[in-house]
């Protein structure tokens, strides 16, 4: 019986391994920027809460971003971590909208297909720098792009 648990839980951990590597490659590279000029904006809007780590030197930097839809009463969760962020903290809410997620980030909608376009902020509330740590946070509204 343990060696089963044992198994579960190595299984488990790979899992993890696995899904925050392929992750960080989607979301490491390019960094955050606006959508290209004449490029499509549509919905839907997601409200999700962004979370940066900078404690200093781009190496160490790290984010999650955890998007929240909801749909017919039913609400729908997705977390997405990089471990690699490879830009630096926003100083203020107005530095974090208008900016793109990497291209390929992309959010899943509630049928379990990814909706449409690559997610950008456009509106940021409840902005705050921690103290120590580096440590950046905000709430944001996303919608998405097309070329």
């Amino acid at each position: 019986m343990k060696s089963k648990k044992s198994l579960v839980i190595l299984g488990l951990l790979a899992g993890m391994l696995v899904f925050c590597t392929l992750t960080s490659q989607v979301l490491a590279g390019a960094g955050i920027e606006p959508p290209p000029e004449g490029a499509n904006i549509i919905g839907p809007e997601i409200w999700g809460v962004v979370v940066i780590r900078c404690p200093g030197g781009a190496s160490s930097n790290s984010a999650i971003v955890r998007v929240k839809y909801v749909d017919n009463c039913n609400v729908y969760t997705q977390a997405i971590v990089d471990p690699n962020w490879t830009i630096g903290c926003p100083a203020n809410a107005s530095e974090a909208e208008g900016q793109s997620l990497p291209t390929g980030t992309q959010f899943i909608g509630p049928s379990g297909t990814p909706f449409t376009g690559t997610p950008f902020i456009t509106k940021v509330k409840n902005f705050r720098t921690e103290a120590t740590g580096g440590i950046v946070s905000f709430d944001a509204q996303f919608k998405f792009w097309t070329p």
